[in-house]
């Protein structure tokens, strides 16, 4: 069993634009938080890597916000949630649906290349 990440690295958010109570949104941490422009939701990077949607919406009360489950959509590459914030590490598209990330570069494989001389002599034979 992995150890519970620091309560530090959860997610927690008010109503925005803000003050009020905060509601806790992950259990297994994560960081760089993105609201989706209607407020009905965000998004943030777990701490595997994965970018992760929550719906979300304000409850009954008016105080204080209601998560649904958290739904992971996609591993990210980008080195690891808590970056220092030197930038942020993606965007998310008004609507949405799209995101730009980014991303390390993963290096090249070094594949053997394989030249096979007189090959045409070899096929007839």
């Amino acid at each position: 069993m992995s150890p519970e990440p620091p309560a530090n690295f959860n997610i927690e958010r008010d109503i925005p634009p803000g003050p009020g109570a905060e509601s806790q949104i992950s259990t297994s941490g994560g960081a760089q938080v993105r609201w989706q422009r209607d407020g009905k939701g965000l998004f943030y990077i777990g701490l595997d890597e994965r970018l992760i949607a929550v719906s979300i919406r304000v409850a009954s009360d008016g105080h204080s916000i209601e998560a649904d489950a958290a739904v992971p959509l996609f591993a990210t590459h980008v080195g690891g949630a808590l970056q220092p914030e030197t930038g942020p590490l993606y965007m998310v598209s008004p609507d949405g649906q799209r995101f730009l990330m980014n991303a390390l570069q993963q290096e090249a494989s070094t594949s053997p290349i394989t030249v096979i001389l007189n090959w045409a002599g070899a096929l007839k034979k």
